[in-house]
């Protein structure tokens, strides 16, 4: 699955993913799931037993450069079980990355998991917040 904003001015189209489940809010999972944005923010809202997982080589990326580059904004609500994270991040080739957009991930219950084998990259400009 491929979910891209291609927009070059500052009113392009937003990405807003919205996932409620009794396991996993939101997940994205795998080599082929990629999310990319230029100029339009991302926003990745998920409430489950792990609020929202990025794992096993997905990729969630912005590419615009400059003050309207595309932000993006992972927020999980996890729940009571064991594994009840609200944002995990894992696997190889797994990604969230931004040149000048600021990256910012909120989770509750256990927290925000970044496994070593996964990344969370700025460059540019960009900012990240955890």
């Amino acid at each position: 699955m491929t979910l891209s904003s291609v927009g070059e001015s500052a009113e392009a189209a937003t990405i807003t993913i919205n996932g409620t489940g009794e396991r996993d809010g939101v997940l994205i999972r795998n080599d082929d799931a990629q999310i990319s944005s230029v100029k339009g923010d991302i926003r990745i809202l998920g409430i489950g037993d792990n609020g929202v997982g990025v794992v096993d080589g997905a990729v969630v990326s912005s590419t615009g450069k400059g003050a309207d580059a595309a932000t993006i904004t992972i927020d999980g609500a996890g729940g009571t079980g064991s594994h009840a994270d609200g944002v995990v991040i894992f696997g190889n080739r797994t990604r969230v990355m931004s040149t000048d957009g600021d990256i910012k991930i909120i989770g509750s219950a256990i927290g925000v998991d970044i496994k070593s084998s996964s990344a969370v990259t700025a460059t540019g400009a960009a900012t990240i917040g955890v």
